[in-house]
């Protein structure tokens, strides 16, 4: 592969990231506007973001749900 076929799948490979990144943003926003908790991993652990802005490792359902 010669430089220039390098630099060209790098900069597709950029665009496809920021286009992932804005329809993630989106979903995020959206949920938060929903009152949805946002989920996400770290280290392999999951979490919860919560619509107060908290940060949980687990949803707690209330007795009615």
């Amino acid at each position: 592969m010669t430089e220039s076929q390098k630099n060209e799948v790098r900069e597709e490979v950029l665009l496809i990231k920021k286009i992932g990144n804005k329809a993630i943003q989106r979903a995020i926003q959206s949920n938060r506007a929903k009152g949805i908790p946002n989920a996400f991993s770290r280290n392999g652990i999951l979490y919860y973001e919560m619509p107060d802005g908290s940060i949980q490792r687990e949803i707690h359902q209330s007795p009615t749900e």
